[in-house]
């Protein structure tokens, strides 16, 4: 949309003298349109000519709803006394110009044209005597019976009714729009004394300019003539005698008889004679119309005729079509809900919902309230049906998942367990997994893994990255720590004292397990009960270490991994067998470790793979309801226009 041209009156090209547009002539009373002052009230040298004030209390035309005031008649103090003028009302002016056309008039130098230029309004001319002026708006219904009482009441006395408080209409030109009819109505109201044979110089002037601007801004004029007004005026002369007596005034008072004499005698009469005929190939014979509703004789060639030559006129019959125009224009709120609410139009099939909800939007249903009920009832069950459709589509989905998801665990559960059994062989498979896992269907899980790796990808990495977690491939109990040292420190001591006998290992067992071993902040163990027990066995039996090799020792069971100890586990029981309960206790505390890991790991995949299964379905869900939520309402939309038919189509008067 381009932008509001603003419009300077001073501009070269578009000045006139003191802004005055010239009317009727008279030396003594400049009859133009002078533009009025950018304030609300009047200047103090112009005054109403009728009743010297302009008080909006007494001013008639704020009660009329509707009418506007265009040209006022005011007074201006001159040199040789009180002088009439006609002035533009601009206040009431400018409202009318928003009221046709919102946004259109700020100022008299600011105004939008180019959206004046798209408006056709033509106004019906009306002028007369007030009586039947006020008459004729009562009867088309324009005013009321009180309005038209208060319209008569213009003709007492100006200073009595402006002391009394009674409410009067100037003498001007006004533009009346009567909404029901679509028309506007453009008054010429005159003085009391306007249509006076006797009527003085001023108001005669007065009249001539406002007929002038009447007749130039209408198209029709109606003349409203009283029953005093039509008794006065004189319809034809007397008819006089044939012969006339002419006073000479002269000394004899001599009388002379003239009379007309007929000199010719003629007598009119008409002949007829025989016509002819032409022929042309131009002429072409009677079209048929396709439509049977067209009477062919209306389409046959007729003779055009012309003061020196005569023509004829083929005629062709079109059919009638569709001239669409696509408008590409903003519409600021304000001014499409006053389009919808009066304009005349009809909406089009192919109306999208969006557009639908804009219109619904700016009160298009106050139009066709009866339609619109049953539009809202419809698209009430539409959104309610959508919703427990969601609701019952959701509880399935959810039941879905909540089936398949034991199985998931199983399978993952089954998978984690494969590879810790393959790390730490001495630990058992079933006593990895609880018994759900365990009764599984292994192809079943193999399958179920597969297919859903396929459907969802992420599922794969998620896999990857449950076996490869740090918790499976070492045990971080400190249970298992302290037992797993005490068993590497007996397995030093046996190995370095073979000949024990089986009483004196059972006592070095006995105290090694009673040892509570506790760490330096570096992370090795305190020389304890164990280290000087082993010690103490080897001094006796054998001779005295290296210098620093218990220290040597304790590091070296420190760097032997978890997988290392429990792989080592069977070769060490086969040869040490007194020790196989604390290696049993280092086992079951394994098998504790891995098999709540697995659990967690299993449950945390599972989870989240049911996060992405119920987010796709959900996706999925909201397409299909939205798919079938738009048919419904398209569906609505479609019978609401085809309810309302032409009903927002308004007849037109002329």
């Amino acid at each position: 949309m381009s932008e509001p041209k603003d419009i300077d009156m001073n501009a070269s090209g578009l000045s006139t003298p003191n802004n005055i547009l010239p009317g009727g002539s008279g030396p003594s009373v400049n009859d133009g349109v002078v533009a009025q002052a950018m304030s609300s009230d009047p200047p103090v040298s112009y005054l109403p000519s009728e009743h010297n004030a302009s008080n909006p209390m007494t001013d008639l035309v704020d009660a009329i709803d509707g009418m506007y005031r265009i040209l006022d008649l005011m007074s201006e103090q001159g040199s040789g006394g009180l002088i009439d003028k006609i002035i533009i009302a601009q206040e009431s002016f400018g409202r009318f110009v928003n009221d046709t056309c919102p946004g259109a008039y700020q100022s008299m130098t600011q105004v939008k044209f180019d959206a004046l230029d798209a408006l056709s309004i033509k106004p019906l001319g009306i002028y007369g005597s007030k009586e039947e002026i006020a008459r004729y708006l009562r009867d088309v219904g324009a005013v009321s019976e009180a309005i038209a009482l208060s319209l008569l009441g213009n003709k007492v006395d100006a200073s009595r009714s402006m002391s009394s408080g009674q409410r009067i209409l100037r003498s001007g030109l006004y533009l009346l729009r009567d909404a029901a009819q679509d028309l506007v109505y453009a008054i010429y109201w005159p003085e009391d004394s306007t249509w006076d044979d006797d009527a003085v110089s001023s108001v005669q002037r007065n009249r001539v300019t406002f007929m002038r601007y009447l007749t130039k801004i209408t198209d029709q004029v109606v003349a409203l003539i009283s029953e005093k007004h039509a008794n006065s005026i004189v319809w034809a002369e007397e008819s006089q005698d044939a012969s006339m007596d002419v006073d000479t005034d002269d000394e004899s008072d001599r009388l002379f008889t003239f009379q007309v004499a007929k000199t010719h005698e003629q007598e009119e009469n008409v002949q007829c004679r025989t016509g002819f005929k032409i022929h042309d190939m131009k002429i072409n014979n009677p079209l048929t119309a396709d439509d049977p509703s067209i009477d062919p004789a209306t389409l046959a060639p007729r003779l055009v005729q012309g003061e020196g030559a005569i023509g004829f006129m083929n005629s062709t019959y079109i059919p009638a079509h569709e001239a669409l125009r696509q408008i590409n224009e903003i519409q600021a709120p304000f001014a499409l809900r006053q389009f919808i609410e009066r304009a005349s139009f009809r909406l089009s099939d192919s109306l999208s919902e969006s557009a639908f909800d804009i219109l619904l939007k700016y009160d298009l249903g106050r139009r066709v309230p009866a339609a619109f009920e049953t539009l809202k009832g419809h698209r009430r069950s539409v959104n309610q049906a959508s919703q427990v459709a969601w609701k019952n589509k959701e509880g399935e989905i959810n039941k879905e998942l909540n089936a398949g998801n034991p199985l998931l665990v199983a399978a993952l559960s089954k998978e984690m367990a494969d590879v810790i059994v393959r790390n730490f062989s001495p630990l058992s498979h079933d006593r990895l997994l609880d018994s759900k896992c365990r009764e599984a269907d292994q192809s079943q899980c193999s399958e179920l893994l597969s297919n859903l790796c396929g459907i969802y990808p992420p599922l794969g990495t998620w896999r990857h990255e449950s076996i490869s977690d740090s918790k499976l491939q070492s045990i971080s109990k400190k249970t298992f720590t302290n037992l797993k040292e005490k068993l590497l420190a007996m397995q030093d001591a046996f190995d370095s004292q073979p000949d024990l006998s089986e009483a004196d290992q059972r006592g070095l067992v006995d105290s090694i397990m009673a040892d509570n071993t506790t760490r330096t902040r570096e992370g090795r163990p305190q020389a304890g009960i164990v280290s000087r027990l082993v010690g103490a066995v080897k001094y006796s039996l054998a001779p005295s270490p290296v210098f620093g090799s218990q220290d040597h020792q304790d590091i070296q069971r420190e760097r032997v991994s978890n997988v290392q100890f429990l792989c080592n586990l069977p070769s060490l029981l086969d040869k040490y067998p007194i020790l196989s309960d604390i290696a049993g206790d280092a086992v079951n505390i394994a098998h504790e470790h891995f098999s709540a890991q697995i659990k967690t790991l299993a449950n945390k995949t599972a989870q989240r793979l049911e996060d992405l299964r119920r987010s796709e379905f959900m996706k999925s869900l909201e397409l299909q309801l939205e798919h079938d939520k738009k048919i419904s309402l398209d569906t609505s939309r479609a019978t609401f226009l085809n309810n309302i038919g032409d009903s927002l189509v308004r007849e037109k008067h002329s």
